[in-house]
């Protein structure tokens, strides 16, 4: 556990709406007093057990004045304090007691849930350890409260009143429970984006060229069914001026299409621009005098009549923040901003101040640089989208607008429906993480796809995604970087790059079998190297920090600890998606490939290559299955791996016939055809075609085959003018013989790409069609994983290597490599000990006495023998801590890490690396092992038991732990780790230290 970070921040509420914490101030005496005044005398009596207000005035001076010994926080929503929680400690500080009131007007919008969260953290951080709250018995929505925070309660009734003593100590079931609270507060706030009752269009709605006139008639023509208002300042003009807007244009680079700008102008601004000196008016006071699509235009968002649930915003950059505060004025409850020009064009104070307007309005901010918002169901077509997109399976988000339109008009294309889409931007509220929470319970998604420039939040984009793919696939567009994340890297710590990873399916995001293993082609650049060289001194030695290769490293990991999939490329993000959202899962890598002539022969044996080079196996038919298409087919089809269809007998109906003298070039049969009887070209289609039935049959025999967990349908009909025919009717039989197939079927149909009947995924070449069903084997096999029960580490003090790393960044402000002693003493809080081995942690103690009867007497640390292994440890600054496993060095006169590996010696081999973002767990600490280091120690290897590798797995847990507990530990690096019969010895260990802030807690809800 991190720990968590006391501070003021925005937090999300169950209804969508949003409130600001913070701790209180002396200043805050008045406000609280109008919080007395405007709670109702119940409420009242049930905080304070007295009637009337005195004596809660009284207990307002109290806890702001001079002499108040508690911590206190405030919550604060439309500039008012409608909530105050506290803590007050007891003698010594371990018991402490807690209370909390909160405006009537905020009840049962999970308020109180927030702050008891937020002050039980506090407590715990301050050394509490139990709270104790005293509460009446007719409470009873506070007793529910407390009862359903997530922390131990012990309860009692005393005198009338009911005790409850919560346990200060955050534990999985609090993640379980405030994970689900902020799930159903993400989706209320994201309700008002993609499904709101009303939409204002504000921009230059007047213009019929304008991009707020576009983005009106698309909203329309969509058939938005709620009002829809148009808002446009030239409305109170009479006549309406020719530009609202003269003095900019909408800056939307890369993320609009080309024409989707608006031209600049010389002109200087009118007087009915908006901008933030703009009063809010009455609706009598600013009548529409212009219509646009048949709908009134207005002059500003305060003339619209009625509530505004989103606001879709298309004026200049400089106008954007008047209208913001417009909006928030007239209590909208979401913006989407088109307009760019703001953190992408280097403008971040306005973007902050922007998110700022919006986060204390409590208005949910899609954008800036946003392309608009899109759900099919609620017929939601609010941007500057070039195509409207058919309803469908996909929930779809893109960071940039050329992958927006990429992706849109490829499913487009493709027949790949969408559910909902959302462009954000410069993503300055509303990410990836908060629209994961939103259709993780959408009933019409069923596939998620990511386009993600950046993660901003990668430990909680972790936890999101593992509890969502374990019920709908996740696919990632990332592209490798080719440039360092940042300038430089903490304290000047730093991975070198090895080579590109090539073991485990990098490019699914999952590693787990030998089969699975290469389900995949390898995308990111795998990472190894050491702690810095830096060593000796100050200067940053190793360059100028982490590697493309490093951080492409860190984002494998990453998605491959919560299942995510990762594709480079849009093609191969829909060829992912379409087969994960219409075919079901399979059980295993094994395929059966049909192929229906011998052109289609020629594609079958290129399927086949392509199989086996992303780790999926063609399988062998059962003797069943044989027997079953050797009665039906005739006696030239070959009934083997690949199963071809064709009558080797008949007409060769691989011949290109389109040039036979009997066939006019014009795609006609000649007179001499007619004449003459059925030429070679006839005969070829008719070949095909007698193979339709024969199709439609292998495909239900090789479905019910117990060694089949895929069939591949390969078709390639031979050129000439009935060739659209052949397709159709080989398109038909595929789709009857697989109605009700519990088992993925998937088409290679040379010269066509789609569905068949909807459902059925065809890809123009094997290796596209190989490519979607080794990541959709590399799911499934993720998911198939069991999920293992917590596991608490022996030997682990966090609070004394919280000391310890305090006491020496107190000495060292900086940072350093620590010094021998200081970095064995902070291992040693993890249970890892240097130059000690380390027994199996799960053996019985017959099994380790047979162990050291057979090897001797356990040698000293400099001279063990075994099998050298390198656990390694980074944290980098934006992203978070990474662990490397990897094999170690067997080179003579090894310098023990004085600086860079520049060498490689820790790793030869990219492929032997195996990289994760902590926590890791035993079983994924054994996957690691087995998918870096198999070549270089195999079970057995040199007579080691299996106890060697339970002790090596033990210490790459230990490291995860440390890593994602402490971030101000830099590195860490134990290289070797000699794995040996009775256990594991770490010989080498340099560890460094650097100032960081405490990482984001996962006890504490908050908006980034």
């Amino acid at each position: 556990m991190t720990r968590s970070v006391a501070e003021a921040c925005d937090v999300l509420l169950r209804d969508g709406g949003m409130a600001h914490i913070r701790p209180l101030r002396p200043s805050d005496r008045a406000a609280l007093h109008a919080l007395i005044a405007r709670s109702s005398p119940r409420s009242a009596y049930l905080r304070f057990f007295a009637g009337g207000t005195a004596s809660a005035h009284a207990y307002m001076d109290l806890i702001t004045g001079p002499g108040y010994l508690g911590h206190a926080l405030v919550a604060l929503a439309d500039g008012l304090v409608v909530g105050v929680a506290e803590y007050i400690p007891g003698p010594g500080g371990a018991e402490a007691e807690v209370g909390i009131l909160l405006d009537d007007r905020v009840h049962g919008q999970g308020l109180g849930t927030l702050l008891l969260e937020h002050v039980a953290l506090d407590a715990a951080d301050a050394g509490v350890e139990d709270l104790v709250a005293t509460v009446l018995p007719e409470n009873r929505a506070m007793l529910r409260v407390l009862h359903d925070l997530g922390l131990p309660v012990e309860q009692r009734y005393e005198r009338g009143q009911v005790e409850i003593r919560i346990a200060a100590r955050p534990t999985e079931r609090l993640v379980a429970e405030i994970e689900a609270r902020a799930h159903e507060a993400e989706r209320g706030s994201l309700a008002h984006v993609f499904t709101p009752g009303s939409v204002a269009v504000i921009g230059d709605v007047l213009d019929p060229d304008g991009l707020g006139n576009r983005v009106l008639r698309d909203l329309v023509a969509g058939g938005f069914p709620g009002p829809i208002h148009p808002v446009d300042p030239r409305a109170a003009q009479t006549p309406p001026a020719a530009e609202v807007f003269p003095d900019t244009h909408i800056s939307c680079e890369a993320r609009m299409p080309p024409e989707a700008h608006l031209s600049p102008a010389t002109e200087t601004p009118r007087t009915g621009s908006a901008s933030p000196d703009v009063e809010e008016s009455r609706a009598d006071e600013m009548p529409p005098v212009a219509e646009v699509c048949g709908l009134p235009v207005h002059a500003g968002v305060a003339a619209v009549p009625g509530p505004v649930d989103l606001a879709v915003v298309a004026v200049p950059a400089p106008a954007v923040l008047g209208v913001a505060r417009e909006c928030a004025r007239r209590r909208v409850r979401a913006l989407v901003v088109l307009t760019g020009g703001f953190a992408e064009a280097g403008d971040r104070e306005a973007e902050r101040e922007l998110l700022h307007v919006c986060r204390e309005a409590g208005m949910r901010l899609v954008g800036p640089g946003s392309l608009g918002v899109v759900n099919t169901a609620a017929r939601l077509h609010a941007g500057l989208l070039p195509v409207r997109p058919a309803a469908g399976p996909l929930g779809l988000m893109a960071q940039s607008g050329t992958a927006a339109v990429a992706l849109l008009e490829g499913a487009g294309r493709l027949g790949l429906g969408v559910s909902s889409f959302a462009s954000v931007g410069d993503k300055a509220d509303v990410s990836g993480n908060d629209l994961l929470e939103y259709w993780e319970d959408d009933p019409a998604t069923r596939v998620i796809a990511l386009h993600l420039e950046s993660f901003g939040n990668p430990r909680r984009f972790g936890r999101i995604a593992r509890r969502i793919g374990a019920r709908k696939p996740i696919i990632v567009m990332k592209r490798a970087r080719h440039a360092p994340e940042s300038p430089s890297i903490r304290a000047n710590t730093a991975i070198t790059a090895s080579g590109v990873a090539s073991t485990v399916a990098t490019a699914s995001g999952v590693a787990d079998t030998a089969a699975t293993a290469s389900a995949g082609a390898s995308t990111g650049s795998a990472a190894s190297g050491a702690v810095s060289a830096a060593a000796s001194g100050g200067a940053n030695s190793a360059g100028t920090g982490p590697s493309a290769a490093s951080m492409e490293a860190a984002v494998d990991a990453l998605l491959r600890a919560c299942g995510a999939i990762r594709e480079d490329s849009v093609p191969g993000m829909l060829d992912t998606a379409r087969l994960l959202a219409f075919q079901p899962l399979p059980d295993g890598p094994r395929v059966a490939i049909v192929s229906d002539s011998g052109h289609a022969a020629v594609h079958a044996a290129a399927t086949s290559s392509a199989c086996e080079r992303v780790g999926l196996v063609v399988s062998d038919l059962c003797p069943a299955t044989v027997a079953a298409l050797h009665a039906r087919l005739r006696s030239g089809s070959a009934l083997g791996s690949p199963l071809d269809l064709t009558d080797h007998h008949t007409a060769d109906p691989t011949a290109d016939l389109t040039e036979h003298p009997t066939t006019d070039r014009s795609g006609g049969c000649t007179a001499e055809a007619d004449a003459g009887g059925v030429g070679d070209f006839a005969a070829a289609i008719k070949a095909v075609l007698g193979n339709v039935d024969d199709i439609a049959f292998a495909i239900t025999a090789v479905l019910v085959d117990p060694g089949v967990d895929a069939v591949f349908v390969v078709s390639a009909p031979p050129s000439g003018p009935d060739q659209g025919a052949v397709r159709q009717a080989t398109r038909e039989a595929i789709a009857a013989a697989t109605r009700g197939a519990t088992k993925p079927v998937l088409a290679c149909l040379a010269g066509w790409d789609g569905l068949i009947d909807g459902r059925i995924p065809a890809y123009t070449t094997p290796e596209r069609a190989t490519h979607a069903l080794a990541q959709a084997a590399g799911y499934a096999a993720w998911r198939a994983r069991p999920v293992p029960a917590p596991e608490e580490l022996p030997g682990v003090d966090p609070p004394l290597a919280r000391r310890l790393v305090a006491a020496d960044l107190a000495a060292h402000p900086e940072g350093r490599l620590l010094d021998d002693r200081t970095a064995a003493r902070l291992l040693a809080a993890y249970g890892i000990r240097v130059g000690e081995p380390v027994a199996d942690p799960v053996a019985d103690p017959a099994a380790e006495k047979a162990a050291e009867t057979t090897a001797g007497p356990v040698p000293g640390a400099e001279g063990v023998q075994g099998v050298e292994m390198v656990v390694r440890g980074i944290a980098y600054e934006t992203f978070g801590p990474l662990v490397m496993v990897g094999p170690g060095s067997t080179a003579p006169g090894r310098p023990g890490l004085p600086g860079v590996n520049t060498d490689d010696q820790a790793g030869a081999h990219a492929g032997d690396h195996a990289f994760r973002v902590p926590p890791i767990d035993r079983a994924e600490a054994g996957r690691m092992i087995g998918e870096s280091c198999r070549a270089a120690l195999p079970h057995s290897h040199r007579g080691l038991p299996d106890a060697g590798l339970r002790a090596l797995e033990d210490q790459i847990v230990r490291v995860g732990r440390l890593m994602d507990d402490q971030p101000s530990v830099a590195g860490i690096d134990l290289d070797p780790v000699v794995v040996t019969p009775y256990g594991a010895v770490v010989v080498h260990a340099r560890v460094r230290l650097a100032p960081a802030p405490p990482l984001p807690s996962p006890f504490r809800r908050r908006l980034r």
